[in-house]
């Protein structure tokens, strides 16, 4: 169980870093997150829309689709569906899908057109998620 935190930022990192650490499984359960925070599924959907105006979905999915854009800019030798297994997607078309809704654009044209080169996503634990690419190419 979590510790008792005393801020919002705390939680916002706690959640933060259990989705990191799940997110290649593609298994994220919104009431298992609560159940690691020590919070009810809708005390967690509750606190995270007052602090970040996003339900626990939808901050989950724009995690997620982060931790794509930062894999394609940092590693253009990973196919975009390697890239989506580690970003815990099952499948490309669930990826391009989700990327679209977000980005307006698909994984392909978003490389396309350069906008990674824009992007400032920098996070330590990206090298997690490359390891998990390193072991299924083995």
């Amino acid at each position: 169980m979590a510790t008792k935190r005393t801020s919002n930022d705390e939680l916002i990192k706690e959640l933060i870093s259990l989705v990191f650490q799940e997110m290649y499984t593609g298994n994220i359960k919104i009431a298992a997150l609560a159940d690691q925070l020590a919070l009810s599924p809708s005390q967690l959907n509750r606190r995270v829309k007052d602090i970040t105006g996003k339900s626990v979905s939808a901050f989950v999915m724009e995690l997620r689709i982060n931790k794509v854009k930062e894999m394609l800019k940092m590693f253009p030798c990973y196919t975009i569906t390697e890239v989506a297994h580690a970003a815990g997607f099952s499948d490309l078309s669930h990826l391009t899908h989700c990327f679209h809704g977000h980005t307006g654009m698909s994984p392909t044209e978003y490389i396309q057109s350069g906008a990674y080169k824009e992007d400032h996503l920098e996070d330590p634990i990206l090298h997690h998620f490359i390891r998990e690419i390193e072991k299924k190419r083995r």
